[in-house]
């Protein structure tokens, strides 16, 4: 096991109030620009040291649970290698680079595949809208990339990810377009307190799309929506305020 999984980590940055009024009245001279920047660059090494910590026991756990195995005579499940090449894959934040590393060997590419490799939330959704720009600037027609980022992202728990995926089931952006499908996710959003969610509930009941057409109902999401500021909403109340004044 590697020395620096056993070291015990103090955040030497995590003093107390006392200890800082103290040091405050023994010292009143600000500290030189020197000195910030090494107390700076020095919790940058503080943090990439507990970072690669956390590494180092994923990576150890995995190899006592291969031991475990071949002693039991157990069918190992996965690869170390891959397990370590995981842990790398979702530290990486930059999506050209994690495409890059998932071609330097079949590990890696098996490793990309798998849900251990990938980064959090917003990281995830992060790369959909990397896809959508570079699908945008290079004028190609293909929604796929970032639909399956979009929906890692999803199933991650990432907000914004269920109203954009609501958008392309709604216009077949890269799905078969699916009203029902698109309205099941708006409402989802809307259930997180999305107020742009809600507007579409309240198109989908006005226009009939994947619900039966409820004028009432679309008034009544348009309102809980324009409430929470949304513009679009306020827009479409006071277009069709001939029904809303009913």
């Amino acid at each position: 096991m590697s020395d620096i999984e056993n070291m015990s980590f103090e955040d030497p940055w995590s003093a107390s109030e006392d200890d800082e009024e103290s040091s405050a009245s023994e010292d009143e001279e600000e500290p030189s620009a020197f000195c910030k920047h090494l107390l700076k660059e020095l919790r940058r090494a503080y943090d990439q040291l507990v970072e690669k910590r956390v590494e180092l026991r994923q990576v150890n756990a995995a190899h006592a649970e291969t031991a475990r195995a071949l002693l039991e005579g157990r069918n190992m499940s996965f690869n170390p290698n891959e397990q370590l090449a995981s842990v790398i894959l979702s530290h990486v934040h930059d999506l050209p680079t994690r495409l890059a590393l998932s071609q330097v060997d079949k590990t890696f590419l098996a490793a990309s595949k798998q849900d251990a490799s990938l980064p959090g939330p917003e990281v995830l959704f992060a790369f959909a809208e990397r896809c959508e720009d570079y699908r945008i600037s290079s004028g190609i027609y293909d929604f796929k990339p970032c639909i399956q980022w979009c929906e890692r992202a999803y199933a991650a728990g990432h907000p914004d990810a269920i109203l954009q995926l609501g958008f392309c089931y709604y216009y077949g952006n890269g799905v078969e377009r699916d009203y029902a499908k698109a309205f099941e996710l708006f409402s989802e959003g809307a259930e997180k307190g999305c107020a742009y969610a809600m507007y579409w509930i309240g198109q989908c009941y006005h226009l009939g799309d994947g619900v039966e057409q409820d004028m009432p109902t679309a008034i009544e999401w348009n309102r809980k929506a324009a409430a929470k500021g949304n513009r679009h909403s306020q827009a479409w109340l006071a277009e069709h305020d001939d029904f809303v004044n009913l």
